[in-house]
């Protein structure tokens, strides 16, 4: 969902596949692309594939800074372990 900056398919199109996607911005930052994880629910559950969102959407922020080339702020950089 555009709102909310990025969307599911939890069996919708495919009842038995699920995916989770995240847009990927230019440098005006209007979409230019976009990634997603899709796995069977035989696989991965609908509530296992959520739990990467956070990983989805950081990696979709990362390729549209490397893309647009810009710099990553200390918001979007991942926290390092």
């Amino acid at each position: 969902m555009r709102e909310q900056g990025w969307a599911t398919d939890l069996g919708g199109h495919e009842e038995s596949i699920n995916c989770v996607g995240a847009p990927i911005r230019g440098a005006d930052g209007r979409v230019v692309a976009a990634m997603s994880v899709s796995a069977p629910n035989v696989v991965v559950t609908a509530e296992e594939l959520l739990a990467l969102l956070p990983q989805v959407r950081g990696t979709a922020d990362a390729i549209s800074r490397e893309y647009s080339g810009t710099a990553p702020t200390k918001e979007t950089e991942e926290p390092t372990a």
